[in-house]
């Protein structure tokens, strides 16, 4: 019999757990004959877990900024992080103070 196909979702979930393990330390409970990694859940209620979240928008605007033709403009203050598109249109706002203080120290 066929492996059954994914769903979005599914798919949707691998891959913000690849990113996670990627680009997060990844957390190990070590026991005397066990070890256990600890993977986030990917959504809680419904929406995205804030830690993926952050993770994720921290790594575009980093990608945004180092690119010579960026095909986004980001604008940063101390309060917001704007990312509009090449026609000025927001696209994104970033008022989480810890993921732009990270984005700051780069």
């Amino acid at each position: 019999m066929a492996e059954e196909e994914k769903t979005n979702l599914e798919v949707l979930e691998e891959s913000l757990i690849n990113f996670w393990k990627k680009n997060e330390s990844r957390k190990i409970i070590r026991g005397f004959h066990t070890e256990i990694v600890i993977e986030p859940r990917v959504f809680m209620h419904g929406e995205l877990n804030p830690d993926i979240a952050a993770l994720l928008a921290e790594k575009i605007v980093t990608r945004l900024l180092s690119e010579e033709n960026p095909s986004a403009k980001v604008n940063i203050s101390r309060e917001v992080i704007t990312v509009t598109d090449k026609k000025g249109n927001p696209i994104v706002e970033i008022r989480d103070p810890k993921i732009i203080s990270s984005i700051l120290k780069e």
